[in-house]
C-alpha cells in the first residue's frame, strides 16, 4: 500500500529503495532497519524511509557525504494523534497543567475560607487533590480532534507542531530546501471539499492559529515574540503557504 501511494510522487526504482525501520525488540528476521541505526541509512540503496513520527523527531541527524540532509522531502502519510491507551500524552498534558498553574493562589482560596492557616504541606496536599483531578479529567477527556475543548486542543497542537517541525528539521540540515506532504484528508477534510477549515476541523489550522498567538498576538512581551519567531517562524510561514490548505481563523 505504502508503495503505491509513494511511487507516483517519487521514482522507486525497485522495492529495496523503500526501508521501515524497526523497534529495538522486533524480531531480528524482519526486514527494515533499527531505529537506533537510522543514521547508516546512507550507507544502504535507500531512497525512502518509513517511520512513526516519534522514532525520528529528534536526535537524528541523517547526513550524506557532503554533511547535509540526506532527504529533500518528508511525507505524512496519516494525521498524527495520541494514542488513546498511551500514558505518555496524559503525562505531558498534567506537567503542562502543573506548571501553567503552580503559581495560581486562587487553588488555596477555600483552605482559607475555612480558616485554614496555609503551610507548605497543606498546599502541597490541596495542589496534589487538584493535580489527581486533572488527572482523572485527562483519561476521560475526547479523542476525537472535533470534540477537544480549546485548551486541549492547544496543548494537543503544541506537541503535534514541535514533532512535526522536528521531524522537518531533518531535512533542512546544511541549510538545504525540503518539501513536506500532508496526504491523509484528516489534516484538513473541508479543504478536501473546496471549503474552509478552521482551527476546530484541522490540525494544520490549529497549529497555525497557535503559532499566530506565540508570534503575533498582543499582549506576549517582546523577548517572548522574539524567541517564538526564532523557534517557529518559518514553520509558521511555510503552514500558511500551505498549497491547497483553504481555512480561516
Amino acid at each position: 500500500m505504502v508503495e503505491s501511494i509513494l511511487k507516483p510522487l517519487y521514482r522507486v526504482e525497485h522495492l529495496d529503495g523503500i526501508v521501515t525501520t524497526q523497534g529495538g525488540n522486533a524480531p531480528a528476521h524482519l526486514s527494515g532497519i533499527r531505529r537506533g541505526k537510522i543514521r547508516d541509512v546512507v550507507k544502504l540503496p535507500t531512497q525512502i524511509v518509513i517511520a512513526p513520527l516519534m522514532a525520528l523527531e529528534r536526535g537524528h541527524n541523517i547526513l550524506n557525504e557532503n554533511r547535509i540532509a540526506a532527504f529533500e522531502a518528508a511525507v505524512f502519510l496519516s494525521r498524527p494523534m495520541p494514542v488513546p491507551d498511551d500514558w505518555q500524552t496524559a503525562v505531558q498534558q498534567l506537567n503542562d497543567w502543573a506548571l501553567s498553574n503552580s503559581s495560581d493562589v486562587s487553588l488555596y482560596e477555600p483552605l482559607q475560607k475555612r480558616g485554614d492557616v496555609l503551610t507548605l504541606t497543606k498546599v502541597e496536599n490541596e495542589f496534589y487533590q487538584y493535580a489527581v483531578a486533572k488527572m482523572l479529567e485527562l483519561n476521560c477527556r475526547a479523542m476525537s480532534f472535533k470534540q477537544l475543548t480549546n485548551e486541549e486542543r492547544s496543548v494537543l497542537c503544541w506537541t503535534q507542531l514541535v514533532s512535526m517541525w522536528q521531524i522537518i528539521g531533518r531535512l533542512v540540515r546544511g541549510s538545504v530546501p525540503c518539501i513536506v506532504h500532508f496526504l491523509d484528508v484528516k489534516f484538513a477534510p473541508q479543504s478536501v471539499k473546496s471549503e474552509l477549515d478552521n482551527e476546530v476541523t484541522s490540525l494544520l489550522v490549529g497549529i497555525i492559529k497557535e503559532l499566530q498567538l506565540a508570534i503575533e498576538a498582543k499582549g506576549k512581551q517582546p523577548w517572548e515574540k522574539t524567541i517564538a519567531r526564532s523557534l517557529y517562524g518559518a514553520f509558521f510561514n511555510a503552514l500558511k503557504q500551505t498549497k491547497e490548505l483553504r481555512y480561516e481563523l
